[in-house]
C-alpha cells in the first residue's frame, strides 16, 4: 500500500518522481503541495477534507487548522493527517502556522511519527515547533519544510535549514538519524530506546 502526500511542483527545485499511489492526500492549496497531476495515478483523493477516512485497512483523519497564526487570514487553511497502518500512527501537519490547543492535541492522540514543518516563516516558528513536538511527544520526528540549496532560487532565504533545528533538538537529548528510507514496524517502535529525528535524503 502507498500513500503519498503534498506532492510538489518541480518549481521549488526538487524533481517530483513518476509514481502511482492507492491514496493521495494534500493538506492545502498551495503549489509546493498541491501537485497531483505530478502523479501517475491515484485511486483515492483526500483534497484538504477533514473527518473520517479508510482504504484497504489503513485508517486516516483529517484535522482542521491554518496555515498562520491569523485564523487563514494570510495563508489560507492547512488540514492535518493521521495515518495509522499496522498499528502505528503517523501524523502529517502539512503547513502548520500555529501552535495547536489541547483540545487539538487530544484529538490527535497518541502519535508515533510526527512530519513537522522546521523551516519556519510561512510555518510555525523555532519555539513553536519545539512545543508542538512536546505537546505531541512522538518518539519518531521526521523535519521538512525547510530550506536547502536547490530551494533557495524559489524561496531565497525565507526557510531556515534542517540544520538548526536538528542542532537544537539534539540539545534536548533527541538522536539524529539520516537515510533515504525510514522503515518501521510496531515492534521496532517499541523497543527504540531514543527519541529520535529522522532526516530523510531530499536528492
Amino acid at each position: 500500500m502507498k500513500i503519498v502526500t503534498d506532492p510538489y511542483d518541480p518549481e521549488v527545485g526538487y524533481k517530483l518522481p513518476k509514481i502511482s499511489t492507492k491514496i493521495l492526500t494534500v493538506s492545502h492549496d498551495h503549489f509546493d503541495h498541491n501537485y497531483i497531476r505530478g502523479l501517475n495515478s491515484y485511486q483515492q483523493l483526500i483534497f484538504g477534507d477533514t473527518g473520517s477516512f479508510s482504504n484497504a485497512g489503513i485508517k486516516i483523519k483529517g484535522y482542521a487548522s491554518w496555515h498562520d497564526n491569523e485564523k487563514g487570514n494570510l495563508r489560507g487553511p492547512n488540514t492535518i493527517y493521521t495515518y495509522e497502518i499496522n498499528k502505528i500512527k503517523i501524523c502529517h501537519l502539512g503547513d502548520l502556522g500555529h501552535e495547536l490547543s489541547p483540545e487539538d492535541v487530544k484529538a490527535i492522540g497518541k502519535v508515533d511519527v510526527l512530519m513537522i514543518p522546521v523551516g519556519g516563516f510561512f510555518t510555525i516558528n523555532s519555539e513553536e515547533v519545539m512545543n508542538t513536538i512536546k505537546e505531541i511527544n512522538p518518539k519518531i520526528v521526521v523535519p521538512m519544510h525547510y530550506g536547502t540549496e536547490e530551494s533557495r532560487p524559489v524561496f531565497e532565504d525565507t526557510l531556515a535549514p534542517v540544520e538548526d533545528f536538528t542542532s537544537k533538538i539534539q540539545q534536548q537529548g533527541w538522536k539524529i538519524e539520516k537515510g533515504g528510507l525510514l522503515t518501521l514496524t510496531k515492534e521496532k517502535l517499541n523497543k527504540l530506546k531514543d527519541k529520535t529525528v529522522f532526516v530523510l535524503d531530499y536528492k
